[in-house]
This record gives structure tokens, sequence and C-alpha cells, in this order.
């Protein structure tokens, strides 16, 4: 609105007023069009943590799973060994130097060997 120098003061200081109030509402909607763009933001921002957070879970759980097959496996031999050990057990003589070595080991590792 173009101000005429020549208007009557109470003119202008519509005008002046009418400019203010345009102004404040140009603000007020530039606000709400940022705490709108905010928002999207924000939920964009918490969708995407959700996603990661969904694929760490994912991620985590297929390693537990791989160990567990890993640790089965493992098991599994050790099972297969302990019952081939106990199918062929060491003659006596072995048994006792092995109690033997075991025994002179066990008084050097604590000091009481002669």
């Amino acid at each position: 609105m173009a101000q005429r120098p020549d208007a009557p003061a109470d003119q202008r200081a519509q005008d002046a007023i009418e400019r203010v109030l345009e102004a404040e509402s140009k603000a007020r909607d530039a606000v709400a069009a940022c705490e709108a763009q905010a928002a999207r933001i924000v939920a964009e921002a918490r969708l995407s943590a959700r996603r990661i957070a969904e694929r760490a879970d994912a991620r985590i759980d297929a390693m537990r799973a791989a160990a567990r097959a890993r640790l089965a496996v493992e098991l599994a031999r050790l099972d297969a060994e302990v019952q081939a050990l106990a199918a062929h057990p060491l003659p006596p003589e072995t048994q006792a130097r092995m109690a033997a070595a075991v025994e002179a080991l066990a008084a050097r590792l604590s000091g009481s060997a002669a």
C-alpha cells in the first residue's frame, strides 16, 4: 500500500497498523510452516531410528542363531570325542604315568616340589 505524503495522519497511522498486522500474519504463517516442517523431520527421524533398531535387532538375532548353531556343532563333536575315548580307555600303566605327571606338575606350580 503506497502512502501518500499528503494523506492525513490518521490514514497514515491506519496504513502502518495494517502493514504491521499483515507482517504479523505472514510471520505466524511462516512459524506454522516451520513447525510443520520440524514435525515432519522429527517423524522421519523417528521412523529412521526405528528401522535402524529393527535391522540391528535382526542382525543380533541372526548372530545369536549362528553362534547357537556353531555351539551345537562343537558340543556334538566333543560328545563324539568323549564317546570315542570312553570306548577305548587308556591302559592302567598309562593312566598311572599321567597321574604321576599331573601330581608333579601341580607340585611344581604350587612350589611344593622337592
